[in-house]
């Protein structure tokens, strides 16, 4: 279909709270969106508008002429009082606009949507195009906002307040059926909680009898069978040589592994269980601190061939013992130990086991390439010290020589050549992509393996393969927090809000203090324009660690900058460390601060000196209106396979691009999935 260029009244629609909603009754996020669209989609149809796509829980649609997208907005209005907990904001602007293949692009759709983000609870706030259309109609009240400098939109916009005080033609009939479903709904649930109620009072005089007869039963083993939750401390090494830690840490991790593929145990992340290593804090603070009802700790003698292994199991609530055990044994016996282990922790919290092929499949190896691999990863989570890549690579390549068939390794050797190949070295992206797929070729069971040769495929612009191998990581490890904030990642950069949030979050839930989770959930909830729940998320990351990834650090500078916060942003560059993201945030402050000389010498350095950023410098020649010099950059960026592309189907400034042609063109070469 041609494109066509038209002035249009251009309205964009928001679920207020809808995001926080799925977090909390995913069902009832999506009855409100089934009526969203039950309530839209007529009216819209009646004030002669075009329905022109849904963005999660927004909507855009256009109109030929400004009172019938007023009209509608407040038709919609009115109609949302029949759902309860349906709230809207809507934004309106009237401009000339590009509709394409049954979109539309243009600074019209840009300006209705920030109007439509600033816009109050059931409200609706418009521009001046549209206020001086309708200011002398009597139907209509309006009130003046503010002037204010939008993002994107070269000239401050002046803001108005519209509504409608009589509307005759809203559709009676659509609200009076909304209301009446309501109505019975109501009915059935008070039918419901009565039925309810009734079943309580039973079960409470049927328990009674019950706990007569049963008394004898002991209150551990009661207790134990509450909320199945655990996290498992890191063991303690008890051996004479502190070299030996390696050990005991490896052995807490692979416990922790075993225990997530478990589907009825939720187990907390490697990340947020380490982090009370070597401190003495009250059990039951850190069971209160990690959101579990029990805790695993033990320790490690370790000599020679011969280890001695304590456990016990705990109840985080009072710290009572629930099961306790100690293990010797010939380094030969591991993981019968490990599998012993699981067994009488799921026994004890009366979760099913699956068989022991599908617990600890991928860890099975020879005992010595097992040794030579806890001490490669033991090497490879201290990666403050980038010689430490070497030094864990040996003993990989070690336990390789040893078991050639040792998926793990293999996973590890891809991580740690995808940390490598970061600076642009595409042998060591070679290397890793081979390590990824070899380990998946030999554990098919390894959500891990599956999403790391996803996040190699999604780096070769390949989304519909790494779309399939999130699926399928999901699909065999649903609870594992690496899978989960991974695929998180992923659902955002195809624009899938509500599944990334989600995912995001139950990563969080599962790993608190894991910086790459809540990185991503900033991420994610930036890209759905969620400032509010992404600043929250930037606060909690800071409390971890200084932010040193470059998509994250942007788009906290993006939200002080939309906040106009110019002192702060201008405070915050100097803590940069990566030179080139410094130079691209004095583009875009100085630029927004008005101070065109300082932005211009910025941007020169930038591409005079790091011409191997070249997603950067697009982003920064679309944020001062050099569009067609973006558009070079960013096919720059493509032929150099600029991992930093990958966000370019969801990043708002290149709204402004969407209607140059070879933007276009590069959109269908990336083909991100619909």
């Amino acid at each position: 279909m041609p494109s066509s260029r038209q002035l249009a009244a251009i309205m964009f629609t928001d679920i207020v709270g809808y995001t926080a909603l799925m977090g909390t009754d995913e069902k009832k996020a999506f009855q409100l969106l089934k009526k969203n669209r039950e309530i839209q989609k007529p009216l819209i149809k009646h004030y002669d508008g075009t329905w022109i796509k849904e963005l999660g829980d927004g909507v855009l649609a256009s109109f030929h002429t400004v009172t019938n997208a007023v009209l509608c907005a407040a038709a919609i209005h009115k109609a949302c009082e029949a759902v309860d907990g349906l709230k809207l904001r809507i934004g309106i602007h009237q401009g000339e606009v590009v509709f394409e293949n049954n979109d539309v692009f243009g600074d019209g759709v840009n300006i209705a949507s920030r109007l439509q983000a600033l816009a109050p609870i059931g409200g609706t706030w418009v521009s001046e195009s549209v206020y001086k259309n309708v200011a002398n109609k009597n139907e209509f009240v309006t009130e003046f906002i503010r002037e204010e400098n939008l993002k994107n939109v070269s000239d401050p916009v002046k803001i108005y307040e519209i509504k409608v005080e009589r509307i005759t033609d809203y559709h009676a009939d659509l609200i009076n059926d909304l209301k009446k479903r309501s109505a019975i709904t109501t009915a059935k649930k008070k039918k419901t909680i009565i039925t309810i109620v009734a079943f309580v009072i039973l079960g409470i005089l049927l328990s009674y009898f019950l706990f007569i007869n049963t008394q004898k039963e002991s209150a551990a083993a009661r207790d134990a069978t509450t909320e199945k939750s655990i996290a498992v401390l890191p063991f303690v090494n008890m051996s004479n040589d502190p070299q030996q830690e390696y050990f005991s840490d490896g052995l807490s991790e692979e416990l922790i592994n075993m225990l997530t593929r478990i589907p009825d145990l939720k187990v907390t992340g490697r990340t947020s269980s380490f982090a009370f290593k070597g401190k003495t804090e009250d059990l039951r603070n850190i069971g209160k601190k990690l959101g579990v009802s029990f805790l695993l700790e033990g320790s490690v003698r370790k000599s020679g061939n011969k280890i001695r292994i304590t456990t016990q199991l705990i109840k985080a609530t009072d710290g009572t013992h629930i099961w306790s055990e100690t293990y010797n044994r010939e380094m030969n016996d591991i993981f019968e130990v490990q599998d012993q282990i699981s067994i009488s922790v799921t026994n004890a919290l009366k979760v099913t086991l699956l068989s022991k092929d599908k617990l600890s499949g991928q860890f099975r190896t020879k005992p010595e390439a097992y040794n030579d691999f806890l001490q490669g990863r033991y090497i490879y989570e201290s990666y403050n010290d980038p010689s430490n890549n070497e030094r864990a690579m040996v003993w990989f390549k070690e336990a390789l020589k040893k078991d050639s068939s040792f998926s793990l390794a293999w996973t590890y050797i891809s991580m740690l050549y995808w940390r490598q190949s970061l600076s642009a070295n595409q042998a060591e992206f070679k290397e890793a992509k081979r390590a990824a797929l070899k380990a998946l070729e030999l554990d098919p069971s390894s959500g891990i393996a599956a999403v790391n040769v996803a996040e190699i495929l999604d780096n070769e612009f390949d989304f519909h393969g790494a779309l399939k191998k999130i699926e399928l990581a999901l699909k065999i490890e649903p609870d594992n927090p690496y899978v989960l904030r991974n695929a998180g990642r992923f659902f955002t950069l195809l624009g899938r809000k509500e599944e990334s949030i989600a995912l995001c979050k139950r990563s969080i839930q599962y790993d608190p203090i894991q910086r790459s989770a809540l990185g991503y959930y900033v991420l994610a909830n930036y890209y759905a324009g969620n400032y509010n729940e992404a600043i929250d998320a930037v606060k909690k990351y800071n409390e971890i660690a200084p932010m040193t990834f470059s998509p994250l650090t942007r788009a906290y500078f993006e939200m002080l900058l939309q906040s106009n916060n110019l002192e702060q942003a201008r405070k915050e560059v100097e803590n940069l460390t990566d030179p080139p993201l410094q130079l691209y945030e004095l583009v875009v402050i100085n630029a927004k601060g008005g101070n065109k000389k300082e932005s211009d010498r910025a941007l020169n350095q930038l591409t005079e000196k790091y011409t191997n950023w070249p997603y950067y410098i697009a982003l920064a020649y679309t944020y001062i209106g050099e569009f067609e010099k973006a558009v070079d950059w960013l096919e720059t960026a493509y032929m150099n396979k600029d991992n930093n592309l990958v966000y370019v189907n969801v990043e708002p400034l290149f709204i402004n691009l969407r209607t140059n042609s070879r933007f276009s063109k590069l959109m269908q070469q990336m083909n991100f999935p619909k």
